[in-house]
């Protein structure tokens, strides 16, 4: 049995928003990963 009420994008238009999300959520821990690191490196020296 597939699993195709997980799929929340019904349309083409709401395909390209969640991918739109996806990315920038993605590149929005990187860099709040990247700005912790250099916090605690920066409280350690």
């Amino acid at each position: 049995m597939m699993n195709l009420d997980k799929i929340k994008a019904r349309t083409e238009q709401n395909e390209i928003l969640w991918i739109f999300f996806g990315v920038h959520t993605a590149n929005a821990v990187r860099i709040a990963k990247r700005l912790a690191q250099e916090k605690s490196s920066q409280a350690a020296a």
